[in-house]
């Protein structure tokens, strides 16, 4: 029987510049080590689905006989108050001595998802050799190995975020201006890729965030009846509800934050679209709970080869509202948009890799 991921939390890791040379095969081993590792060890997590994990100095290293891959990424969690990883709740030397010492509770819809990504990004931030900051859920999978990634998302010198300009949901609160005006609103995905800039931006900010503290909070109104007649999950219950202007505006603070900020003089800094692909719509779907625009779950009935292949072939994203179509690149050159794909559920992530789909 299928086992359902039903908390999830998230699960990141920064990249450095390169420090020693890396010999791709063995480096890539351990690199799909740790991500199997990502996905069994949250999965224990009793978390919320706003948790987020970064990366930073002295948390994850490759053991010696990767030879050299130790130096090119580390891990932080961000996990619920008073969860402890150690020999009895993970199999992973990955998670272990890994957890931020600051954790905050999380809830969905609030502000409080920013304000942990934060923490990670605060905490990352303190070692200067700390490049890339990279945040994964975790029920994202790898498409690639790691040394395509790392070298994938190292070659360029801009922040992956996803961002387009919102003028459709309502979401945005007159309150906001002057200090976020209208035209500097965005949404996206949380799944950043960011620069040590952006990630500097990001934690001194004291301007932005705190309007999204008073002004951008998930409609409670909304909350009470999700939890007392809704058996499907808060979030997609969320994001079914039609945005009214004329009502409590319903703003999800983690699609929107970081884009909104960054508008600000920056966004010429930034490849405006994620490295993790997402299936958003699946209408004609028989599966009732797979209709809506909310992001579909692989179960491990969907767990093919051929699913991940359509996704590798993606080489171009299409922005309505800006009648803009992002063409993706590497180096200059064609390249596939996504590096990694959710949301999987943890039976789906593993018969990927015993069939070597992942091809890590």
């Amino acid at each position: 029987m299928e086992e359902e991921i039903s908390r999830r939390g998230t699960v990141g890791f920064l990249f450095r510049k390169l420090v020693v040379d890396a010999e791709s095969v063995q480096s890539d081993y351990d690199a799909r080590e740790f991500f199997v590792a990502s996905s069994e060890a949250e999965d224990r997590l009793l978390v919320h689905c706003s948790e987020s994990a970064s990366s930073g100095h002295g948390l994850g290293r490759f053991p010696s006989g990767s030879r050299g891959g130790e130096n090119k990424f580390s891990v932080y969690v961000h996990s619920r108050p008073g969860f402890l990883f150690n020999k009895a709740t993970t199999r992973s030397v990955y998670f272990l001595n890994r957890q931020v010492n600051d954790s905050i509770q999380v809830d969905w819809g609030e502000a409080s998802m920013i304000v942990a990504e934060r923490i990670l990004l605060r905490h990352a931030l303190e070692d200067t050799y700390n490049e890339r900051f990279a945040f994964l859920s975790d029920s994202c999978i790898p498409l690639y190995n790691f040394s395509y990634i790392y070298d994938y998302i190292m070659s360029t010198s801009t922040s992956f975020v996803d961002s387009f300009a919102d003028t459709k949901e309502g979401r945005y609160n007159p309150r906001m201006n002057p200090v976020i005006p209208v035209y500097n609103w965005r949404k996206g995905s949380q799944w950043a890729v960011l620069t040590r800039k952006h990630a500097e931006v990001i934690v001194r900010d004291d301007v932005v965030f705190p309007i999204f503290q008073w002004h951008c909070k998930a409609n409670h109104r909304y909350t009470v009846l999700a939890l007392s007649k809704c058996t499907c999950e808060t979030e997609d219950f969320f994001r079914d509800q039609p945005a009214d202007a004329s009502k409590e505006h319903n703003c999800i603070p983690d699609e929107h934050y970081v884009q909104t900020l960054l508008a600000e003089g920056l966004e010429g800094e930034l490849t405006r679209r994620s490295l993790t692909h997402s299936s958003w719509d699946l209408s004609s779907s028989k599966d009732r709970e797979r209709r809506g625009w909310h992001p579909v779950t692989y179960k491990f009935s969907d767990a093919t080869p051929t699913l991940l292949q359509s996704i590798k072939e993606i080489d171009n994203i299409n922005y309505e509202t800006e009648y803009r179509k992002e063409w993706c690149t590497s180096k200059g050159n064609p390249a596939p948009c996504f590096l990694f794909a959710r949301k999987f559920t943890r039976p789906a992530a593993l018969r990927l890799l015993n069939t070597s789909a992942l091809e890590l």
